[in-house]
C-alpha cells in the first residue's frame, strides 16, 4: 500500500523537477551573437519552438475530430459547440504561439536595444532612455518602459534571459528597477 504511494510521489517530483529545469533551462542558455557587430540576438528556446510545430498535427487532428462530428451529427449543436470550442481555442493558441515564438526577437547593441514582435513591430531605446525595468510573473519576463510609455517585453523563455538581465543591470541605473519582489530571483538567481 505505501509502495505505491512512495512510487507515485516519487513520478510526481520527478515531474515536477522537470518542468522546473525546462522552464529555467532558457535563463541558462547563451543568446546568439552577431559576428560581424558583436550584438547579441535573443530568441525563443528551441525546445518551445519545437513545442509549438508537435502542436501542427495535434491541432490538424482536432480539426478532423471536429469536422467529423459535424458531419456525423449536423444537428446536434450541443456537441459541436462541446467540442468546436476547445478546437478553435487550440487553433488560436497554436497559431499566437508560433507567430511569437518564431518572429519575437531581442537584439542588443553596446548602444541599445531593438524589440522585434508580430505584435508591436520594431521597437528601439537607448540605454539612456530606459525609463524603467519591472518583473511580471503575469506578463512571464521584464518589461522596459522607454519614451512616450512604449514598452519592450522580455519573456523569461528567450534563450539567455539571465543574461539579458544582468546587461540591464550594468546599464540601467538602479533607481529606474521597480521593486518586484522574487520576481528576478527566477531569471537571474538573485534580488536586484
Amino acid at each position: 500500500m505505501h509502495s505505491g504511494l512512495i512510487e507515485k510521489t516519487f513520478i510526481a517530483s520527478a515531474i515536477v523537477l522537470a518542468i522546473r529545469w525546462v522552464l529555467t533551462a532558457a535563463r541558462r542558455a547563451r543568446p546568439a551573437t552577431d559576428s560581424a557587430t558583436g550584438n547579441r540576438i535573443y530568441t525563443y528556446v528551441w525546445y518551445l519552438k519545437v513545442a509549438f510545430i508537435w502542436m501542427l498535427p495535434s491541432t490538424a487532428l482536432g480539426g478532423y475530430f471536429f469536422v467529423k462530428q459535424v458531419n456525423t451529427n449536423p444537428s446536434d449543436l450541443y456537441g459541436i459547440i462541446l467540442l468546436g470550442t476547445p478546437f478553435l481555442l487550440f487553433v488560436f493558441m497554436t497559431i499566437y504561439g508560433l507567430l511569437e515564438i518564431f518572429l519575437t526577437r531581442l537584439i542588443v547593441s553596446d548602444q541599445s536595444i531593438i524589440s522585434f514582435s508580430p505584435w508591436r513591430g520594431r521597437r528601439e531605446f537607448r540605454w539612456d532612455e530606459i525609463e524603467s525595468v519591472s518583473y511580471s510573473a503575469k506578463v512571464g519576463g521584464l518589461t522596459l518602459k522607454g519614451p512616450d510609455g512604449k514598452k519592450i517585453r522580455a519573456s523569461v523563455y528567450l534563450a539567455g534571459s539571465g543574461q539579458l538581465t544582468e546587461e540591464l543591470r550594468r546599464r540601467v541605473p538602479k533607481e529606474r528597477w521597480i521593486a518586484s519582489g522574487e520576481g528576478l530571483l527566477s531569471i537571474s538567481g538573485d534580488h536586484i
